[in-house]
């Protein structure tokens, strides 16, 4: 994939046109420009850490750390089987994940944490 880019100033300086190829380099076809690769891609896959016994907050600030994803979703669910809701998360921690620590994850791996309140045992 590529696309077409053109510059063009007030008269103050050099037209200058060129393509963008996938990998993120300006071609130039006008005189000094130079050619620029793109800042290498994110890695697609990374180790799970052991999160257990944290608070699921903070399972889910390394989970998004580790990602470079601000946004990485993470699911959690009532370890207890009282199927309450996981509203405060600092307020639970972590008793299980379903991703083994040390297993390969990649960015659409759906995580799962067991929580309970902090004042309960797993």
């Amino acid at each position: 994939m590529s696309a077409v880019v053109a510059g063009c100033g007030q008269g103050t300086g050099p037209v200058t046109t060129g393509t963008v190829t996938s990998t993120g380099v300006l071609t130039s076809s006008g005189s000094g420009v130079a050619t620029a690769p793109r800042a290498s891609k994110a890695p697609r896959q990374w180790t799970m850490p052991n999160l257990v016994g944290g608070t699921l907050q903070q399972a889910q600030d390394r989970i998004q750390k580790l990602t470079g994803n601000p946004v990485f979703i993470t699911r959690s669910h009532d370890a207890s089987g009282k199927k309450r809701n996981q509203i405060a998360d600092s307020n639970w921690k972590v008793c299980t994940q379903n991703i083994p620590a040390g297993t390969m994850f990649e960015h659409d791996t759906v995580i799962d944490f067991g929580t309970v309140k902090l004042e309960e045992s797993c």
